[in-house]
């Protein structure tokens, strides 16, 4: 078993981690939309 600090520190890093995931699809999501509209306003 962890102790009760290494728990804490584990789930603020697993927080973390998915707080950079899901701002990278975001962002992601956000240029592929944006390139998209892009493309087909100019065309």
């Amino acid at each position: 078993m962890l102790s009760k600090s290494g728990s804490h520190c584990l789930r603020l890093v697993g927080s973390l981690i998915l707080c950079f995931f899901g701002f990278l699809a975001a962002r992601r999501s956000f240029i592929f939309r944006f390139v998209s509209l892009r493309c087909s306003g100019s065309g």
